[in-house]
């Protein structure tokens, strides 16, 4: 009987190693799968997939120029709160005399740039060159003011043409990929296929 006993409990052991066997190697594949260690360069690639979109930044807004009836007024001007008489400018949503519509940072009136185009944030107007220095995001690559259209990748932003494979220099539009220890470095689809020719074995496929 201890001898069946002994025996039973033998193949209970060989069956717990053979399972914590498996179990380390379904692991162990997954990992790989994943990425993992990269293989023997030790470099590990992760994919960052669908990580690019792109937005206009608000489009310029517009005054209108207008004048009283003689002898009448328009209202109060939506900047002193003093009645308008003769011509004055209509533009977010409200009357102001011309010489009150005026760049929120500056204080110059919209006038002086020669055009009834404007840039507003919060509802108060900004001129061109202060709305790229104070309100406009920067570009994450030139650091410099993004006024048109915003690309925003890697929870950054960037001008459309600041984003580009580090390989080709062309635009990256919407799959990128990468080195998990070099985030600065994205690749396109067709460099980074190039890439892992160039050095087989490093590579996973991971998403960012």
């Amino acid at each position: 009987a201890k001898t069946a006993d002994s025996a039973k409990a033998a193949d209970s052991t060989k069956a717990a190693s053979s399972n914590a066997t498996a179990g380390a190697a379904a692991s162990t594949s997954t990992q790989a799968d994943r990425g993992g260690d990269g293989g023997a360069s030790g470099q590990s690639k992760e994919r960052g997939e669908s990580g690019v979109s792109t937005a206009p930044t608000p489009a310029a807004d517009e005054s209108r120029t207008e004048r009283a009836a003689a002898g009448s007024s328009a209202g109060l001007c939506g900047a002193c709160g003093r009645a308008l008489t003769g011509t004055y400018t209509t533009a977010l949503g409200r009357k102001f005399h011309q010489q009150c519509f005026a760049c929120a940072h500056c204080r110059k009136p919209m006038s002086m740039q020669g055009k009834s185009t404007f840039r507003s944030s919060g509802n108060r107007p900004y001129c061109d060159t202060c709305y790229a220095s104070v309100i406009a995001p920067r570009c994450a690559k030139c650091r410099l003011a993004i006024v048109d259209t915003v690309t925003t990748a890697l929870n950054k932003q960037w001008h459309k043409e600041c984003l580009t494979c580090v390989r080709c220099r062309l635009p990256l539009t919407q799959t990128f990929y990468m080195y998990a220890h070099k985030p600065e470095e994205l690749f396109c689809s067709s460099c980074w296929r190039n890439e892992a020719r160039v050095a087989p074995g490093v590579g996973g496929g991971a998403r960012a």
